[in-house]
């Protein structure tokens, strides 16, 4: 299992599904990320739809099946 660990970057959403959200994202440095485009799964409890183009501040954890939003806001 892999420890929780909270990284907060921005970026901009490109696309928005019921699990998932694509957002072009800054440098995540504590990853050694350069700024890219990827998709991110939502929490169950996320019921809140941005729009696409909205730019975003976010929170985002590792799981073991990849990366999930822990929590999402328009800038």
């Amino acid at each position: 299992m892999i420890p929780p660990r909270f990284i907060r970057p921005a970026g901009v959403i490109k696309a928005w599904r019921d699990d998932a959200v694509v957002i072009a994202h800054s440098p995540v440095t504590e990853l050694n990320w350069p700024a890219m485009t990827m998709s991110f799964a939502l929490a169950d409890n996320h019921d809140k739809k941005l729009a696409v183009g909205e730019q975003v501040d976010f929170t985002f954890r590792q799981t073991d099946s990849g990366y999930a939003i822990v929590s999402i806001t328009a800038r």
